[in-house]
C-alpha cells in the first residue's frame, strides 16, 4: 500500500519499479510522534526475538538473560524507486553499521509460518551471520498463536 500511494503521488513512477524501504526511527514511544511523515507511514508494536535493541547505538545487541522479546522503536516505511538499468543504486538510508546491517525477517507470530517482509537492522558489534544463527526476527504479535 505504501508503494501504491507513492506511485500515485509521483509522476513517472511505475508500480513494478518501486519498493518499500523500512527503517527504525529514534522514537520509542508512539505518542512522541507529532506528525505523519511527508512520505510513507510510521508503524509500531513490533517486537524483536533473539536479540535486544540498543537505543543509544540504534543497533542490535545481545538480549539480556531470560529476555525473550524486546520492544522495537517506531518504524517508518517509504517507497523508493528502483534504479534504472545501468544506473548505480542510491546510497542506503540510515547507517547500518560496519557490517552492512542484518536483513531481519518479519513474521506475524512466533511460529514463523509466513515471511511478511524484511527490515535492515543496524549491527555495530556482529556480522549478519551472527544474528541469523541466533534466529533473530521481528514479530507483529508475540502472543498470537498460528492456527
Amino acid at each position: 500500500a505504501v508503494v501504491q500511494q507513492a506511485v500515485r503521488a509521483h509522476a513517472g513512477w511505475a508500480l513494478d519499479a518501486a519498493v518499500a524501504q523500512v527503517s527504525v526511527t529514534s522514537w520509542h514511544d508512539p505518542a512522541a510522534v507529532r506528525a505523519a511523515p511527508r512520505d510513507g507511514i510510521h508503524f509500531h508494536g513490533l517486537v524483536l526475538e533473539g536479540a535486544g535493541w540498543a537505543a543509544a547505538e540504534a543497533a542490535l545487541q545481545e538480549c539480556g538473560p531470560k529476555e525473550l522479546f524486546a520492544p522495537m522503536p517506531v518504524l517508518q516505511a517509504v517507497a523508493v524507486p528502483l534504479p534504472a538499468p545501468g544506473q548505480r543504486r542510491p546510497p542506503p538510508g540510515p547507517d547500518l553499521g560496519p557490517f552492512g546491517g542484518y536483513p531481519c525477517p518479519v513474521f506475524r507470530a512466533p511460529r514463523r509460518r509466513h515471511l511478511l517482509f524484511t527490515v535492515p537492522l543496524p549491527s555495530r558489534d556482529a556480522r549478519p551471520a551472527h544474528w541469523r544463527a541466533r534466529g533473530v526476527a521481528l514479530l507483529l504479535n508475540a502472543d498470537l498463536a498460528d492456527h
